[in-house]
């Protein structure tokens, strides 16, 4: 459940203290943006970066988002990354103990020829298709 941009839990509204709009008691800010009722949230340690880096990291941030944002994104990305790989070297040994268990295989040549045939099938699906 994602609640609505500065309504925290049971309907609070949080104000951004350092913000331009605060002294108005304006500007309401994201609390929770993905908030799940009764879970509790982790820190993730803070890091010391050079200026040059922190500038470089402002400059791509998108409009409104904040760097909390791009490094909970960016953890999230990697986290994410990180298993995939996992899961792709666990495929690898797999297939590799079953091969050495005696498993069929192809030699070089016939993985080249059923490549050249999936490409050749591909360049005929694509010219087949209108131009965007």
């Amino acid at each position: 459940m994602v609640e609505q941009a500065g309504v925290g839990p049971g309907g609070r509204t949080a104000e951004c203290p350092g913000s331009p709009h605060a002294a108005h008691g304006a500007a309401p800010i994201a609390v929770h943006l993905h908030y799940i009722p009764d879970m509790k949230t982790a820190a993730i340690p803070s890091i010391r970066v050079e200026p040059a880096l922190r500038e470089q990291l402002e400059q791509v941030l998108a409009e409104g988002e904040s760097l909390s944002a791009f490094v909970e994104a960016s953890v999230r990305a990697q986290v994410q990354r990180r298993q995939q790989q996992a899961e792709f070297v666990a495929r690898g040994m797999a297939s590799l103990d079953a091969v050495r268990q005696g498993a069929p295989t192809l030699t070089l040549d016939e993985s080249m020829q059923a490549l050249k045939r999936r490409i050749a099938a591909a360049r005929v699906r694509a010219a087949g298709q209108a131009p965007a």
